[in-house]
């Protein structure tokens, strides 16, 4: 079974393809965007090669909320970073109002920083944890401090 038979696109994955070389002069490249996470195991050096040259780049998760590490992160960003593999990072936010969203941000960065990923996402989606009168007040409070930690997009 190929690679990308394995792999999930997600709908973060195919909005980070914007992150990897297109613009209107360039030639279109229909190459997939891919989002690993734990859920997809270790990347091999091996298919970290044939990413390069499969994939448009990689979407990686770092967290899901701040208490809980991406098992498999860590490798992946690595042995990706070591094959040349273009990627982003994102978290899945798990913040509960605008005071923990600035904790997860900064913990994402401080998680990601050292691969130096080509941009970060955050995976913002309501869910029953919140607990704040505005998840847009508290997404906002994460992108700001994010933005107050990195130049990249």
């Amino acid at each position: 079974m190929k690679l990308k038979n394995k792999l999930a696109l997600t709908g973060a994955a195919a909005m980070a393809a914007l992150f990897f070389g297109v613009n209107a002069n360039a030639a279109t490249d229909n190459r997939p965007v891919y989002d690993f996470s734990e859920w997809q195991g270790n990347i091999s050096a091996a298919q970290a090669k044939l990413l390069k040259g499969e994939a448009k780049g990689i979407i990686l998760r770092v967290q899901y909320g701040s208490n809980y590490r991406d098992k498999v992160f860590d490798h992946n960003a690595a042995v990706l970073k070591a094959a040349g593999v273009k990627f982003g990072v994102y978290a899945f936010g798990q913040y509960v109002n605008d005071a923990d969203a600035k904790v997860e941000a900064t913990d994402f960065y401080n998680r990601a920083k050292k691969y130096n990923p080509l941009f970060y996402a955050n995976d913002a989606e309501i869910v029953t944890t919140y607990a704040g009168s505005s998840y847009s007040s508290a997404t906002k409070a994460f992108a700001t401090k994010l933005h107050s930690l990195t130049t990249k997009p």
